[in-house]
């Protein structure tokens, strides 16, 4: 075989050797770029492939300290932009428990907090800002988003909300939107989860049916207070959350029933007329 001795087309460094071009491997494949159908192909040949603990161990040391250029963060972005390999992709609840288990416990770190605190104060999210999103519609609304047509069940509500009040998250102060305790005691008793089970244990004791005409059509139903919640709420002193969850007559179903929004209106204490309310506490 002929041996070369000439400058490399990539580093322009002077060898000796087979390469009528290149110096070595590196410079072969420096600049060259596979083509989608090759990445595609790359990506599928590696999908369910078992990674020891080792190797993983390895790549996390290597990777740790390392951060993507603003040019990669673009690319990456781009690329995920209408990919058929990522749309409507269906996470196991294996992989969703195991992502669930690493992300418990982390925290921003401060330099994290400081960026999100320089974007927001930026003028991005102020008012009269048109985000570029504006009239365009994104590859995940609709049938494409991965929680379209679901809906949290209850149990799945008390846990979150168990776990909020375990880790004080987002409770009182410690909320984003804390203005000082101006919400109303009624609102945030009516908005709890314990007055939404309230309320659907009273719709299926009565078969999820107005009580007076038997309109049975969803979202017209409500649930009536035969003695009126703001009755109760006064005659208890009624202070804080905690002594209304330790009211046994607040949460008594007996002293509610089903009714249609119309014959709703039509009971004594609805929008608490000031006649009941005379007669009442008297």
């Amino acid at each position: 075989m002929k041996i070369y001795k000439r400058n490399c087309n990539t580093c322009n460094k002077l060898y000796s050797g087979y390469g009528d071009k290149y110096c070595s491997y590196p410079c072969i494949w420096k600049g060259k770029k596979h083509t989608k159908e090759h990445n595609n192909n790359i990506s599928l040949s590696n999908m369910g492939r078992i990674i020891s603990e080792e190797t993983k161990e390895k790549l996390r040391i290597l990777n740790t300290g390392k951060k993507h250029t603003e040019e990669t963060r673009k690319k990456i972005s781009k690329s995920l932009l209408g990919n058929k390999y990522s749309v409507g992709r269906i996470v196991s609840q294996e992989t969703r428990k195991i992502l669930s288990e690493k992300g418990k416990g982390r925290r921003h770190t401060e330099e994290t907090k400081e960026k999100m605190c320089k974007n927001l104060n930026s003028g991005k999210f102020k008012k009269g800002f048109i985000s570029p999103m504006k009239g365009k519609k994104s590859i995940y609304s609709g049938k494409l988003h991965p929680m379209y047509g679901t809906k949290r069940s209850i149990e799945t509500r008390e846990k979150i909300s168990n776990t909020r009040i375990q880790n004080q998250i987002g409770k009182g102060k410690n909320n984003g939107n804390w203005q000082g305790g101006i919400t109303k005691l009624k609102v945030t008793i009516r908005c709890s989860l314990e007055y939404a089970k309230k309320r659907k244990k009273v719709f299926m004791r009565d078969g999820y049916m107005c009580q007076k005409c038997g309109d049975d059509t969803g979202g017209n139903l409500e649930m009536h207070h035969k003695k009126a919640f703001s009755v109760i709420f006064r005659e208890n002193k009624l202070k804080t959350f905690e002594d209304a969850l330790r009211c046994e007559e607040l949460w008594n179903i007996d002293n509610c029933e089903t009714l249609c929004h119309d014959c709703h209106k039509e009971t004594d204490n609805y929008g608490r007329p000031k006649k009941y309310l005379k007669t009442m506490l008297k």
